[in-house]
């Protein structure tokens, strides 16, 4: 993925929210990883309108900021999220389940990649809500 293409991240941004995406994506791709969506060339609202859990509001990045702080954003298809799915990995060793103190260091540092959290511009628009 491209530096510049944008990263969406539609649920919460809690420590427990993000903790049980990581575990369950571990459980399912043996990584720890947490679901996204992101694609090249597309503009974050355009992103968010293609995503098929649209929530009342969503926070965004873009790959060069998250690569930046350690963490990466790789293409997955899903199909459910179609080709905007992606997952982002997390610094860490995938045979091993950080520690609860690393992994509020991992939150902390994610969360401050992430911009302020907004409104989803396609809120209501289809998909599912979450």
């Amino acid at each position: 993925m491209p530096p510049e293409a944008k990263v969406i991240r539609g649920a919460k941004m809690t420590s427990r929210n993000l903790y049980e995406n990581a575990l369950a994506t571990h459980d399912e791709e043996t990584e720890w990883a947490l679901c996204v969506a992101s694609y090249p060339d597309m503009e974050a609202d355009e992103i968010a309108s293609e995503m098929p859990y649209r929530g009342r509001y969503i926070n965004d990045s873009t790959v060069g900021d998250l690569r930046n702080a350690g963490f990466d954003v790789v293409p997955h298809y899903d199909p459910q999220g179609g080709y905007v799915h992606a997952l982002l990995t997390l610094p860490v060793d995938a045979d091993v389940e950080p520690t609860e103190e690393e992994w509020e260091r991992i939150w902390s540092e994610l969360r401050n990649c992430f911009e302020p959290r907004r409104e989803n511009p396609a809120y209501g628009q289809g998909g599912e809500r979450n």
